[in-house]
Protein backbone atom coordinates (compact mmCIF):
# COMPACT_ATOMS: atom_id res chain seq x y z
CA UNK A 1 0.00 0.00 0.00
CA UNK A 2 2.76 2.39 0.75
CA UNK A 3 4.52 2.10 -2.58
CA UNK A 4 1.14 3.09 -4.21
CA UNK A 5 0.88 5.79 -1.97
CA UNK A 6 4.27 6.51 -2.96
CA UNK A 7 3.62 6.11 -7.21
CA UNK A 8 0.50 8.24 -6.64
CA UNK A 9 2.47 10.95 -4.99
CA UNK A 10 5.41 10.86 -8.29
CA UNK A 11 2.63 11.55 -10.40
CA UNK A 12 1.61 15.21 -8.79
CA UNK A 13 4.58 16.09 -7.04
CA UNK A 14 6.66 18.32 -9.29
CA UNK A 15 10.08 17.21 -10.47
CA UNK A 16 11.63 15.07 -8.00
CA UNK A 17 9.94 15.94 -4.91
CA UNK A 18 8.89 12.69 -4.08
CA UNK A 19 12.23 11.22 -4.01
CA UNK A 20 12.57 12.70 -0.76
CA UNK A 21 8.95 11.88 0.93
CA UNK A 22 8.82 8.96 3.81
CA UNK A 23 5.90 7.59 4.75
CA UNK A 24 5.56 8.06 8.34
CA UNK A 25 4.24 4.74 9.65
CA UNK A 26 2.10 5.11 12.89
CA UNK A 27 1.44 1.81 15.01
CA UNK A 28 -0.90 2.94 17.21
CA UNK A 29 -4.32 4.90 16.25
CA UNK A 30 -4.30 8.12 17.61
CA UNK A 31 -1.73 10.64 18.87
CA UNK A 32 -2.58 12.82 21.84
CA UNK A 33 -1.13 16.01 23.30
CA UNK A 34 -2.57 18.48 26.21
CA UNK A 35 -4.92 20.81 25.36
CA UNK A 36 -4.79 20.06 21.69
CA UNK A 37 -6.44 16.50 22.31
CA UNK A 38 -6.03 13.67 20.34
CA UNK A 39 -5.47 12.87 16.21
CA UNK A 40 -6.81 10.08 15.28
CA UNK A 41 -6.48 8.84 11.42
CA UNK A 42 -10.23 8.39 10.92
CA UNK A 43 -10.65 11.77 12.38
CA UNK A 44 -11.30 14.65 9.29
CA UNK A 45 -8.89 17.06 11.61
CA UNK A 46 -6.40 14.89 10.96
CA UNK A 47 -3.76 13.94 8.19
CA UNK A 48 -4.38 10.28 8.04
CA UNK A 49 -0.91 9.16 7.04
CA UNK A 50 0.68 11.17 9.73
CA UNK A 51 -0.32 11.97 12.98
CA UNK A 52 1.79 15.56 14.04
CA UNK A 53 5.15 15.55 15.91
CA UNK A 54 4.84 17.32 19.66
CA UNK A 55 3.63 20.58 20.23
CA UNK A 56 7.54 21.54 21.49
CA UNK A 57 8.87 19.96 18.57
CA UNK A 58 7.38 21.79 15.71
CA UNK A 59 7.38 25.11 18.16
CA UNK A 60 4.97 26.89 17.13
CA UNK A 61 4.82 31.31 17.70
CA UNK A 62 2.21 33.87 16.82
CA UNK A 63 4.57 37.35 16.82
CA UNK A 64 1.63 40.00 16.53
CA UNK A 65 2.16 43.36 14.65
CA UNK A 66 0.47 46.53 14.40
CA UNK A 67 1.19 49.88 12.71
CA UNK A 68 1.99 50.77 16.26
CA UNK A 69 4.85 47.80 16.25
CA UNK A 70 5.30 47.02 12.72
CA UNK A 71 9.49 45.87 13.18
CA UNK A 72 9.17 44.74 17.30
CA UNK A 73 5.97 41.90 17.16
CA UNK A 74 5.02 40.93 20.49
CA UNK A 75 4.40 37.08 21.46
CA UNK A 76 1.28 35.85 21.69
CA UNK A 77 0.75 32.18 23.61
CA UNK A 78 -1.70 29.61 22.42
CA UNK A 79 -1.48 27.68 25.70
CA UNK A 80 -2.28 30.30 27.87
CA UNK A 81 -5.35 33.07 27.91
CA UNK A 82 -3.66 34.77 31.01
CA UNK A 83 -0.33 35.49 28.51
CA UNK A 84 -2.47 37.49 26.29
CA UNK A 85 -4.36 39.69 28.73
CA UNK A 86 -4.10 42.86 28.93
CA UNK A 87 -2.96 43.52 24.97
CA UNK A 88 -3.29 47.52 24.02
CA UNK A 89 -3.77 46.61 20.76
CA UNK A 90 -6.76 45.36 20.99
CA UNK A 91 -8.69 47.96 23.21
CA UNK A 92 -10.06 49.43 20.02
CA UNK A 93 -11.95 47.27 17.48
CA UNK A 94 -10.19 46.91 14.29
CA UNK A 95 -9.72 43.81 11.99
CA UNK A 96 -7.30 40.94 12.73
CA UNK A 97 -4.94 38.90 9.73
CA UNK A 98 -3.94 35.91 10.45
CA UNK A 99 -0.63 34.91 7.74
CA UNK A 100 -0.06 31.10 8.14
CA UNK A 101 3.44 30.34 5.96
CA UNK A 102 3.70 26.76 3.81
CA UNK A 103 6.06 23.73 3.32
CA UNK A 104 9.98 24.80 3.24
CA UNK A 105 8.85 28.79 4.70
CA UNK A 106 9.34 30.94 7.54
CA UNK A 107 7.22 33.43 9.81
CA UNK A 108 10.32 35.81 8.46
CA UNK A 109 10.46 34.70 4.74
CA UNK A 110 10.14 37.56 2.21
CA UNK A 111 6.61 37.59 0.95
CA UNK A 112 5.50 37.05 4.63
CA UNK A 113 7.08 40.35 5.86
CA UNK A 114 5.93 41.84 2.75
CA UNK A 115 2.13 40.84 2.98
CA UNK A 116 2.25 41.75 6.86
CA UNK A 117 3.24 45.31 5.84
CA UNK A 118 0.68 45.82 2.76
CA UNK A 119 -2.13 44.79 5.13
CA UNK A 120 -0.87 47.22 7.71
CA UNK A 121 -0.45 49.91 5.13
CA UNK A 122 -4.06 49.24 2.98
CA UNK A 123 -6.00 49.38 6.75
CA UNK A 124 -5.67 50.03 10.44
CA UNK A 125 -5.54 46.10 11.63
CA UNK A 126 -3.18 43.75 13.78
CA UNK A 127 -1.64 40.94 12.45
CA UNK A 128 -0.26 37.82 13.85
CA UNK A 129 1.78 35.38 11.55
CA UNK A 130 1.66 31.74 12.06
CA UNK A 131 5.02 30.57 11.96
CA UNK A 132 5.63 26.88 12.18
CA UNK A 133 9.14 26.88 10.69
CA UNK A 134 10.07 23.71 12.35
CA UNK A 135 7.65 22.07 11.59
CA UNK A 136 7.74 23.38 7.98
CA UNK A 137 11.09 23.36 6.68
CA UNK A 138 12.21 19.60 6.83
CA UNK A 139 12.36 17.22 3.20
CA UNK A 140 9.62 14.82 3.95
CA UNK A 141 6.55 16.63 2.80
CA UNK A 142 4.23 13.78 4.76
CA UNK A 143 5.44 14.90 8.00
CA UNK A 144 5.33 18.45 7.42
CA UNK A 145 1.65 17.59 6.20
CA UNK A 146 0.48 16.06 8.88
CA UNK A 147 1.96 19.08 11.32
CA UNK A 148 -0.58 20.98 9.47
CA UNK A 149 -3.77 19.61 11.68
CA UNK A 150 -1.61 20.33 14.87
CA UNK A 151 -0.97 23.92 14.16
CA UNK A 152 -4.65 24.86 12.98
CA UNK A 153 -5.10 23.11 16.10
CA UNK A 154 -3.10 25.54 18.07
CA UNK A 155 -4.08 28.59 15.71
CA UNK A 156 -7.73 27.88 16.99
CA UNK A 157 -6.97 27.90 20.57
CA UNK A 158 -5.65 31.15 20.33
CA UNK A 159 -8.12 32.95 18.78
CA UNK A 160 -10.71 31.64 21.27
CA UNK A 161 -8.34 32.71 23.55
CA UNK A 162 -8.35 36.15 22.13
CA UNK A 163 -12.18 36.60 20.82
CA UNK A 164 -12.81 35.74 24.94
CA UNK A 165 -10.77 38.05 26.68
CA UNK A 166 -11.54 41.11 23.92
CA UNK A 167 -14.88 39.94 23.63
CA UNK A 168 -16.10 43.85 22.91
CA UNK A 169 -13.42 44.67 20.38
CA UNK A 170 -13.46 41.48 18.63
CA UNK A 171 -15.66 38.71 17.02
CA UNK A 172 -15.04 36.08 14.51
CA UNK A 173 -16.69 38.14 11.79
CA UNK A 174 -13.50 40.21 12.31
CA UNK A 175 -11.10 37.50 11.52
CA UNK A 176 -9.56 37.04 8.05
CA UNK A 177 -6.68 34.01 7.97
CA UNK A 178 -4.96 33.70 5.07
CA UNK A 179 -3.00 30.66 4.22
CA UNK A 180 -0.20 29.99 1.44
CA UNK A 181 0.78 25.57 0.55
CA UNK A 182 0.58 23.92 3.61
CA UNK A 183 -0.38 27.08 5.42
CA UNK A 184 -3.87 27.05 3.44
CA UNK A 185 -4.32 23.41 4.81
CA UNK A 186 -3.59 24.89 8.25
CA UNK A 187 -6.10 27.47 7.69
CA UNK A 188 -8.50 24.78 6.81
CA UNK A 189 -8.04 22.90 10.05
CA UNK A 190 -7.97 25.90 11.75
CA UNK A 191 -11.51 26.73 10.48
CA UNK A 192 -13.39 23.70 10.84
CA UNK A 193 -11.91 23.26 14.80
CA UNK A 194 -12.79 26.51 15.53
CA UNK A 195 -16.36 25.72 14.01
CA UNK A 196 -16.68 22.38 16.17
CA UNK A 197 -15.36 24.34 19.25
CA UNK A 198 -17.02 27.48 19.12
CA UNK A 199 -20.38 27.20 16.41
CA UNK A 200 -18.98 29.84 15.16
CA UNK A 201 -18.04 30.76 11.83
CA UNK A 202 -14.40 32.94 11.25
CA UNK A 203 -14.80 35.89 8.54
CA UNK A 204 -13.12 35.01 5.78
CA UNK A 205 -10.37 32.67 5.01
CA UNK A 206 -8.18 32.38 1.45
CA UNK A 207 -6.03 29.26 0.83
CA UNK A 208 -2.92 30.74 -1.44
CA UNK A 209 -2.53 27.93 -3.86
CA UNK A 210 -3.21 25.52 -1.13
CA UNK A 211 -1.20 22.12 -0.99
CA UNK A 212 -3.24 19.34 -2.30
CA UNK A 213 -1.80 16.00 -1.72
CA UNK A 214 -2.69 13.78 1.05
CA UNK A 215 -5.83 16.58 1.62
CA UNK A 216 -7.86 15.23 -0.74
CA UNK A 217 -10.20 13.82 1.71
CA UNK A 218 -9.75 16.02 4.82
Amino acid sequence: AQAGLVEEMDSVLPGNLADTIKVTDKSNDSACYPLLGCFQSRDPLTVPLSFPDSPDKVNTSFPLYSRQNRDSPLQLDWRSRGRNERLNLFREHKPLKMIIHGWHERGDSEWVQEAKDLLLNLEDCNVIVVDWREGAEHGNYIRSAGNTALVGRQASLLLQHLLSIYRQTLSPEDVHVIGHSLGGQVSGFLGRHFLNQTGLRLGRITALDAAAPLFEDT
